[in-house]
């Protein structure tokens, strides 16, 4: 019964200390997400986010990402041919393009992102590579740079195969990655372009998907992966980037409802709060000689964390040196204070020295003044005593 009990306190303490990363009042469909906060590079919730799955077109960002980078001129143009198209089927969605088209790699790119074209990254492997299979490698090459340890790729489209998988951890990596890039941003931003054959409009569903703060996204399904959604937000003072893979399709849209959820959730729980004040006492410390420093922050700290959290819910912990020794340089580290909430550490503080340590004989005097005058006092005496000796004699 006992351990029993133990157990349940773990798991109780454990769901507690992490309610950052596991919020109990969120309830999603999807089977693995994460919400990440790129603005402090912290993720603020998962759910299964290491699971490998399918993650269907999602991948297609992959595909976007490496052709832009492998692109020289946006606006050179390629010629499609009957091999470009042969792997893509009738059951995938396709931006339009045929055999025989003139297209400009701005037109490809979009035709991928905006369209989830099947024909489009296709198209690009194939003019950048020679073909699918060598612009694959390209996508495993990248993906290692990335950081993207649990993830493979056997196709540029998406197409489910015992080598094609990701995480939803591993997809937040590559759309961080991504939107560092300015072409991609772009192209990820946009929501309309108009191409050879009319107006490309991006395939999510407007009248559901409306959230002012998102402006990039990617959506993503497969029988067997459901349905998948990158978003990249921004609500005006944070960016974040939302991955959800695998919510049912038997609901329409279940994968932007979660997205919703997660962002609406965070937006009216959180904000920044301060926890450190310029001007706040960090740590109060002494010489070896008994000179007091009182260390004082000299800037504001603000972290993203629940609104109901304060200062007075925070722990102040310093690890360092007590006394400051003698030869110590104005500058030296000689501590850490850490800022924590529920054993998480939300900042650390490099404490350094105020000033150069050395001996101070006028500030020794002062601190030790009833020593000096009863040291002399006894001298004093001491010398009487032995001017009244040679008086004698």
């Amino acid at each position: 019964m006992k351990k029993i009990l133990s157990v349940l306190i773990f798991i109780m303490f454990f769901f507690i200390f992490n309610l950052n990363v596991y919020a109990d009042d969120i309830e999603l469909k999807s089977k693995s997400a994460v919400l990440y906060n790129m603005t402090d590079d912290k993720v603020l919730y998962e759910k299964n986010a290491d699971q490998e799955v399918y993650i269907a077109s999602l991948t297609k960002m992959m595909t976007a990402l490496v052709a832009i980078e492998n692109i020289k001129d946006f606006n050179q143009k390629v010629v499609v041919t009957s091999d470009m198209l042969k792997d893509v089927t009738y059951d995938l969605s396709v931006a339009g393009f045929n055999v025989g088209n003139i297209l400009t790699y701005d037109e490809i790119l979009y035709g991928i992102i905006l369209k989830s074209g099947a024909d489009a990254t296709e198209i690009a492997a194939y003019s950048i590579s020679g073909s699918e299979k060598e612009f694959v490698k390209l996508m495993n090459q990248k993906a290692e740079e990335i950081g993207m340890n649990n993830s493979h790729f056997s196709n540029v489209i998406g197409i489910e195969g015992d080598n094609h998988h990701s995480t939803a951890r591993d997809v937040m990596k590559l759309v961080k990655y991504a939107l560092q890039n300015k072409k991609f941003k772009e192209v990820f931003g946009t929501k309309t372009y108009k191409n050879m054959n009319g107006p490309l409009k991006r395939i999510t569903d407007s009248s559901t998907f409306n959230m002012d703060y998102v402006k990039g996204a990617k959506t993503g399904f497969t029988d067997d992966a459901g349905l998948c959604l990158a978003t990249y937000a921004n609500n005006g003072t944070t960016e974040f980037i939302s991955v959800t893979i695998g919510a049912p399709y038997k609901e329409k849209n279940e994968n932007i409802v979660d997205t919703k959820n997660l962002y609406e959730y965070y937006f009216g729980n959180y904000d920044y709060v301060k926890i450190l004040d310029k001007g706040d006492t960090l740590v109060n410390l002494k010489s070896e000689y008994g000179k007091e420093y009182n260390i004082k922050s000299d800037i504001n700290i603000k972290k993203y964390l629940k609104k109901t959290i304060s200062k007075d819910d925070l722990k102040y912990e310093y690890k360092g040196k007590t006394i400051l020794e003698k030869g110590t340089k104005k500058g030296d580290k000689i501590g850490t204070l850490y800022i924590n909430y529920n054993n998480e550490t939300l900042d650390t503080i490099n404490i350094t020295s105020p000033e150069d340590i050395k001996f101070d004989f006028k500030f020794y005097v002062k601190e030790h003044k009833v020593q000096f005058v009863l040291l002399t006092f006894i001298a004093t005496v001491f010398v009487l005593f032995i001017n009244l000796r040679r008086i004698k004699k």
